[in-house]
């Protein structure tokens, strides 16, 4: 009987982890993908905004660019499933009196199947809103 199960859970893997790629975007190198010999690895980037949509920089950017690659190494394997709210609350109350909100919003590099080239995708976005005194009214995933 366990044998039976590792074996249909060896046949269901690709599938799953297909679905996981698809879904919620780990890496297909990892966890035993099968699709590794067939796809690129790939490619991230974050873009900050505040909610009206003009590009924001961290004022202290060694502590910021250091967060956000190390967030960038574990979302590249784990998908939009880790949460960068954290360090986007960080950011906004650099800002706090300037501000309503910051945004960030990740992209990923996708091989279009039509076209065979990679084109960039939005993968999720984030918003967190705060107050004059940079206090967080408001966070989470918005797409």
């Amino acid at each position: 009987m366990l044998l039976f199960a590792f074996v249909a859970l060896f046949m269901a893997w690709p599938a799953i982890h297909r679905a996981l790629n698809v879904r919620h975007h780990f890496n297909p190198w990892k966890m035993g993908g099968w699709a590794m010999y067939t796809t690129a690895v790939p490619q991230m980037s974050a873009d900050t905004t505040d909610l009206q949509g003009r590009r924001l920089p961290w004022r202290e950017p060694d502590e910021y660019n250091q967060l956000m690659f190390d967030y960038m190494l574990q979302m590249k394997d784990g998908g939009a499933l880790l949460n960068p709210l954290p360090i986007l609350e960080l950011f906004a109350q650099q800002y706090a009196g300037e501000i309503d909100g910051v945004r960030l919003v990740l992209t990923r590099n996708w091989l279009n199947g039509r076209t065979g080239y990679f084109e960039e995708r939005p993968m999720a976005t984030y918003e967190v809103h705060i107050d004059a005194e940079g206090r967080v009214i408001w966070s989470g995933r918005t797409q």
